[in-house]
């Protein structure tokens, strides 16, 4: 489900900012068409009187015009480009994790069991009856709970997990210059064939970022 989760916001982020992109184009588009008249611009003296306007209204405004397809192209990009992306970072996450997971101590003759929330340490020791019987278990328990004034348990801070600088840094520079690579590539082939640009343009614009 995450998966799927990730490709529906990526999505709907890419057609908000298809949107957002296009209605600025058409807003620049439309004020380098009917600049203001900066002649009409009163001195200061005369604010008060308010006759003059600061700016010269635009007569000739057109109104605010979307293109759908740029929208579709984008919303079908982040469908196909998603997926692979999620799974690439899941990957890079299973092959350097970023915290290491807490391990327990144990040796050939007790196995220690330590809670990371609480710090409390059980001993687990095997005796063997002196009549010869079935082996004991016998836990015992070789750290003190701690408690704040309240009475509460203090969690462990030693059990906390510590950040990897080495595996964040190796998955940053692999995102960074291998993903970074892949997706600069597919983004200018997937949206290039969308357009109808032929395969040599689309092969000499990929050696050009490559």
């Amino acid at each position: 489900m995450g998966i799927v989760k990730a490709t529906v916001q990526a999505a709907t982020l890419s057609a908000t900012s298809n949107i957002l992109a296009q209605a600025l184009k058409s807003y620049r588009a439309d004020v380098s068409r009917n600049p203001p008249n900066h002649e009409q611009l009163h001195p200061l003296a005369r604010l008060s009187t308010a006759k003059f306007p600061l700016t010269k209204p635009h007569s000739h405004q057109r109104p605010l015009s979307l293109d759908p397809t740029q929208i579709f192209q984008f919303i079908i990009f982040a469908l196909l480009n998603t997926p692979p992306n999620f799974l690439w970072q899941a990957f890079l996450e299973d092959t350097f994790p970023a915290y290491a997971p807490t391990t327990s101590r144990s040796s050939a003759a007790t196995d220690i069991t330590t809670d990371t929330d609480t710090g409390i340490s059980l001993t687990a020791t095997v005796k063997r009856s002196p009549t010869g019987g079935s082996p004991q278990i016998v836990f015992e328990k070789t750290s003190e709970v701690p408690l704040n004034a309240s009475g509460e348990v203090v969690p462990n801070k030693a059990g906390k997990k510590k950040l990897n600088i080495r595996n964040t840094a190796m998955k940053f520079a692999l995102d960074q210059t291998v993903g970074a690579l892949v997706n600069t590539v597919v983004f200018i082939a997937v949206m290039s064939a969308f357009r109808g640009v032929g395969r040599a343009q689309i092969m000499g614009m990929v050696r050009q970022v490559s």
